[in-house]
Formats: structure tokens, C-alpha cells, sequence
């Protein structure tokens, strides 16, 4: 790993953790506890796929799939929500998968940390789509914590010359 890479993930767990700071004392903090477990298996799978790039990417995606199915259909009654509702919850799903097998496929052919570092953009932009999409307007730390991990990721793409 680069110097300019490990400095971008100092940069981004810095930015973490101003918006987690935002949390502590709320409700917020449990959220964020499955947010960095979450984290952690996701480093797992990175360094899996960096181990074996020959692994397919969409199977694991479908058998996580077809493993939360069930516990889904028991916790909750899938047939009485609005028309409307499953067919935006499909395209939620159908935009997530392809998300997870790109990612996947990604993950094998540059290295892991800068996959991590460019899969956490994701902690800025979806609170922003949400601002935008929903008019659901995000803590303050959340946004300064959102553009210290946006400059971190972007400063580590920038190539010297």
C-alpha cells in the first residue's frame, strides 16, 4: 500500500469518525455499530477476492440472497405493501446488485485499499442522495465528516506526474 493511499484512509477514518461522533448518546449508535460490522466484513471479502480474483463475483452475491429471504418473509408480510412500493424496492435491489458484483469484480483487479477507500464514498454520497432524493436533511457532523472522507478518496486519486 502507498503512503498516498494509507493517508487517504487515515483522512477517511477521520471523517468516520466525525460522523459518529454525531452519534454518541443517540439512537444514531447502533446504526453505526452494524455500519463498522459491516465495514469489517467488507475488508473480509476484499481480501478474499484479492486472495482468489478467479472467484465469481455474482454466486456469493445471490447466495447472501437467497439466505436472507426467509429470515426477510418471517419478520415481515411482503404481499400487502403498495404496487408502487415493490416495484421501487425491486429496482433498489436490482441497482444493488449490480453494485455488489461490480464492486466485486473491481476488488479483484486493483488493490484492496484503494477498493476500500473508493467503496467509502459511499458513507459521503448517501446521506447527499438522500438530502436530495427525500428532503431528509442530515446532522452537521454528518456533512463535515462526508466532505473530509470526499477530499481523503480524492486526494488519492490524483496521480503525480
Amino acid at each position: 500500500m502507498t503512503l498516498r493511499v494509507m493517508l487517504g484512509c487515515l483522512g477517511a477514518k477521520i471523517g468516520v469518525a466525525i460522523i459518529v461522533q454525531g452519534s454518541f448518546g443517540t439512537a444514531n449508535l447502533q446504526g453505526d455499530l452494524l455500519a463498522l460490522w459491516m465495514t469489517i466484513v467488507m475488508a473480509i471479502l476484499m481480501l478474499m477476492y484479492q486472495r482468489y480474483p478467479e472467484a465469481p463475483a455474482a454466486r456469493p452475491a445471490a447466495m447472501s440472497s437467497m439466505v436472507l429471504l426467509p429470515v426477510a418473509v418471517f419478520y415481515s408480510d411482503p404481499f400487502v405493501i403498495p404496487l408502487y412500493d415493490f416495484f421501487v424496492m425491486a429496482a433498489f435491489g436490482l441497482i444493488f446488485a449490480i453494485a455488489s458484483v461490480t464492486l466485486a469484480e473491481g476488488m479483484k483487479r486493483i488493490p484492496a485499499g484503494e477498493t476500500a477507500l473508493l467503496s467509502a464514498l459511499e458513507r459521503p454520497l448517501a446521506p447527499f442522495f438522500g438530502w436530495i432524493s427525500f428532503m431528509g436533511i442530515p446532522a452537521s457532523t454528518t456533512f463535515l465528516g462526508g466532505i473530509v472522507i470526499l477530499f481523503a478518496v480524492l486526494a488519492t486519486q490524483i496521480k503525480s506526474a
